[in-house]
């Protein structure tokens, strides 16, 4: 019976305990209401609460209003330089010479006098330079902008026409073949059959025509490491190519053996670019070394060594073999003569490149012009006779080796938007055409400078361009060459 109790007894002083607990946390809650009632926050500490909400939402509203005002203005100015391009075109066809629509297409010729080197444009009337301003915006429009006759669009690349000269040429993407490294080089073989590409450590030889792998030429290395290839050309008989690579050597291989049948090796850095001469016999290679290098292919010595102060990017010889000509760091352009090994200019001041020099080509079948692309963002287009003083160069000129004056006899193309580092020429030289940083190829008309049309197909730096006679082919960064189709106009 105690024991009853005494159970009971603790029951209720459980109950009790509750009650007090549940008791307690009221008292508390109602505590926290009176004071929330009867201490509100301070009248400063509202005003800090709702200006920072304010603050918060004015930052916002101000980075919505200018990105959309910058989407704005991009999408305002596009439209308008569509609308001048257009307008520009129609002028032209009732009232603008044909001069006039020279200057105005992307070109400036140098026969009036320049302004200083270090300001990198050439002198123009303020009508000129009014168009100047925006003669490489049209290339670089978005090409759903673009009206569809200025305009050619595949399923990853476009083509923009120049809408203030009339079209005088046709062209077609033809194909694209991948590779597993960035392109250095392109080339066509001389007959035209051929198309051969360098991507590393490997040269593969294409059908022209259908994109077929025909040759793969492949350098072995030993467990030093590997290297680059940076450059390739085919002797003019077609049956061997030269490479140069950044192993310092320059091998010259026969394309049915798929065997090297010479080793040069006098180079003492990278090997950049590599030119066979017309004869058959002679090879051309520059390097980082700063020395350029005329060679017999039966021999291992080199017959001429020609030596600049800065690195040498680009050679190219004249097609009667009288000049060869090199590019170089230093923003000049070095010629030699074939002949006698004797340095006859360096090609620099105030109308010429204003930074390195990164490539060059004569236009085939004359010693007479040459172009050039820059880190300048401009292509130019020299006519080396005119420089020289007309016929061959003179023994002062040679043994001087000086900087030569080059106004009236230089003509700059400006369109690139960013570093141009290749250059090359159709057979007929009609045609120049430049690749750069910018993505972009560009095909410029090779007697007024005028820009025909911008091709953009890589996501990369266009690093080298080559044509043959119905064909031309782009090499990028992005390890893809495309090969296009380009013939002239019917009514032209």
């Amino acid at each position: 019976m105690a024991s009853s109790a005494y159970g009971s007894c603790s029951r209720i002083e459980l109950l009790l305990a509750q009650v007090k607990a549940e008791f307690a946390g009221q008292q508390l809650e109602q505590v926290d209401d009176w004071q929330h009632q009867w201490h509100p926050p301070s009248i400063v500490e509202v005003q800090l609460s709702e200006l920072q909400s304010l603050r918060q939402t004015l930052n916002f509203l101000q980075r919505k209003h200018r990105t959309e005002t910058a989407e704005y203005q991009s999408k305002l100015r596009n439209y308008e330089e569509i609308i001048l391009c257009l307008e520009t075109k129609l002028a032209s066809r009732s009232s603008i010479t044909s001069t006039a629509v020279r200057h105005d297409s992307g070109s400036s010729s140098d026969d009036q006098q320049l302004p200083d080197a270090e300001q990198g444009n050439d002198k123009t009337t303020p009508e000129h330079a009014a168009t100047a301003t925006t003669t490489t915006h049209w290339a670089d429009l978005p090409p759903e902008i673009v009206p569809g006759e200025y305009k050619l669009t595949g399923s990853d690349w476009y083509a923009l026409f120049n809408p203030r000269i009339s079209q005088r040429l046709k062209m077609a993407h033809r194909y694209t073949i991948s590779h597993d490294d960035a392109v250095c080089c392109v080339r066509f073989s001389h007959d035209n059959r051929y198309l051969a590409t360098a991507s590393r450590q490997t040269v593969k030889v294409f059908d022209a025509e259908t994109g077929t792998l025909s040759v793969t030429l492949e350098e072995r290395h030993d467990a030093t490491g590997e290297s680059l290839i940076r450059t390739l050309c085919f002797s003019p008989d077609d049956k061997f190519l030269a490479t140069g690579s950044e192993d310092r050597m320059v091998r010259v291989w026969e394309i049915a053996s798929r065997k090297i049948r010479r080793f040069l090796s006098e180079h003492t850095a990278e090997v950049y670019t590599v030119e066979c001469a017309s004869d058959n016999r002679s090879l051309v290679s520059g390097s980082r070394d700063g020395t350029v290098k005329v060679w017999h292919v039966n021999r291992s010595k080199a017959r001429y060594t020609f030596v600049s102060p800065d690195g040498i990017s680009s050679v190219s010889v004249s097609a009667d073999m009288a000049y060869v000509i090199a590019s170089s760091h230093d923003a000049s352009i070095y010629v030699w003569s074939m002949q006698t090994g004797q340095r006859i200019a360096v090609l620099s001041g105030p109308s010429g490149h204003t930074d390195s020099v990164y490539c060059l080509t004569f236009l085939p079948t004359t010693a007479a012009c040459f172009a050039s692309g820059s880190l300048d963002r401009t292509v130019k287009v020299w006519k080396l006779r005119a420089l020289l003083g007309g016929g061959r160069p003179s023994s002062t000129a040679g043994h001087s080796g000086q900087s030569r004056t080059l106004y009236g006899h230089v003509q700059t193309l400006h369109g690139h938007t960013d570093y141009v580092v290749s250059v090359g020429a159709t057979p007929d030289a009609c045609w120049i055409l430049s690749g750069g940083k910018d993505r972009s190829c560009r095909i410029w008309d090779a007697f007024t400078g005028e820009l025909q049309l911008a091709i953009h197909a890589h996501n990369n730096t266009v690093l080298s361009v080559a044509a043959s006679n119905q064909l031309f082919a782009t090499g990028g960064g992005d390890n893809i060459v495309r090969v296009w189709s380009y013939s002239p106009l019917a009514s032209h």
